[in-house]
């Protein structure tokens, strides 16, 4: 079995057309959070800004890709969202929106 990075790099960088205009949406989420959030980004706080329909993996997938534009804070808050993860914490991200984009790499 894969080791759950390289996994994670694998959704966020499928190229089927559907999984890019799920990135995209999940992209904009990502900034529509932070900005309303001064900054800061949660998964949960994520979710309220996705209007459609994505694959609920590329929500994490595309976080995790983004890992470069985004500082972790220390802090963590429960994930929320449908699944059985509910109460498990997630980091808590704070967005440098000026950091250079770069592709998803495993390392």
């Amino acid at each position: 079995m894969s080791h759950p990075t390289v996994l994670l790099h694998a959704i966020s960088d499928d190229p089927l057309p559907a999984r890019q205009t799920d990135r995209e949406h999940i992209t904009a989420a990502i900034y529509a959070a932070a900005t309303a959030n001064d900054g800061y980004v949660h998964i949960a706080q994520v979710r309220e800004h996705i209007t459609r329909n994505v694959w609920p993996p590329m929500i994490g997938a595309v976080m995790s890709g983004m890992r470069h534009k985004m500082r972790w804070t220390g802090a963590y808050a429960p994930n929320g969202g449908p699944s059985g993860n509910g109460a498990k914490p997630a980091r808590i991200w704070k967005l440098n929106p000026t950091a250079k984009d770069q592709p998803c790499s495993p390392n």
